[in-house]
């Protein structure tokens, strides 16, 4: 069910910034999400291989290419917000790039599956929360 719950969530969201679902494969053993291809992987897998570049390399991150990824994920978290979702868990390596090429590089949000819809019930409840 929660397989089902993750691509029902997925299949609604369309935004340049938000991996985007393709299909799914029920295979009785283990169901799959068929996403669009991220050629350059997860961001936070991606930043630790840049870290050795130097900065003659014809890939090495600049500045302004940190600022960009950045503004990327921004963009895709306002559209969440605007679905009124909140993705709760996400990190770098919860985002994709799609290639290693400045020109082609764009960050995207993916695995939502903690992703709740925080307007269902009008409000967002703690439970269990301790405050010190």
């Amino acid at each position: 069910m929660e397989f089902l719950e993750e691509a029902k969530l997925m299949s609604d969201l369309r935004h340049k910034h938000v991996l985007r679902l393709l299909g799914i494969c029920l295979d009785a053993d283990s169901p799959w999400l068929i996403l669009e291809l991220m050629e350059a992987g997860d961001l936070l897998k991606y930043l630790r291989e840049n870290r050795t570049l130097q900065p003659s390399d014809r890939h090495a991150l600049r500045l302004q290419d940190l600022l960009a990824m950045c503004e990327d994920v921004a963009q895709g978290c306002c559209y969440l917000e605007e679905q009124h979702f909140v993705h709760r868990d996400l990190a770098c390596r919860n985002c994709l790039i799609s290639a290693k090429n400045r020109k082609n590089r764009i960050v995207k949000i993916g695995d939502f599956g903690l992703a709740r819809d925080i307007y269902k019930d009008d409000y967002y409840r703690m439970v269990n929360a301790i405050i010190r």
